[in-house]
């Protein structure tokens, strides 16, 4: 992705996007459980998303059942990351609706009905973390919209960004 931002002549930035790996809760196990249904083991571990900008660490939280932002340093070794470059203009459109969602609800029947029973729904104005950011990545030109942000598992999410790195640095 960093190619396709140099070939256009545009100074960057990096967003990270972090992909939960620790053991985390009982809440983490049923994802992953899932998950191994219908993504190949090697993404299945991971369990939740969030966006990372600067320090600022956007996300849609089961625990504390909204959307928030919160402030960390360094990396306990439980996430790996993705990183995608964005130019400032960008970067700042993205953290606008990232502060727009801050303090919306987290969408447990999102999850039940797009994630455990696949029929892609979910509540509009709440928010599951691959939801959230796969919208924001869309919103962004990041992700293509061939699927709707709900068809987003945290596994599938780092599977996609995967494919695209790949795609992107052929060019």
């Amino acid at each position: 992705m960093q190619k396709r931002i140099k070939r256009f002549g545009m100074k960057s930035e990096m967003i990270r996007i972090a992909h939960y790996k620790g053991k985390g809760n009982l809440f983490n196990k049923i994802i992953r459980a899932f998950q191994r249904l219908r993504s190949p083991k090697a993404y299945a571990k991971y369990s939740h998303t969030e966006i990372v900008i600067g320090n600022r660490w956007y996300g849609a939280s089961n625990r504390e059942n909204r959307v928030r932002v919160r402030k960390i340093t360094g990396n306990s070794g439980n996430w790996d990351f993705t990183e995608i470059p964005m130019s400032k203009r960008d970067m700042a459109i993205l953290e606008i609706f990232l502060k727009s969602q801050v303090g919306e609800g987290y969408d447990r029947l999102g999850i039940v009905f797009s994630q455990i029973v696949p029929l892609q729904i979910d509540d509009p104005k709440k928010w599951f973390c691959s939801e959230l950011v796969a919208e924001a990545l869309m919103i962004m030109s990041v992700l293509p919209r061939t699927h709707h942000a709900s068809w987003y598992s945290p596994a599938r999410l780092k599977r996609a960004l995967e494919n695209m790195e790949r795609i992107t640095n052929e060019y």
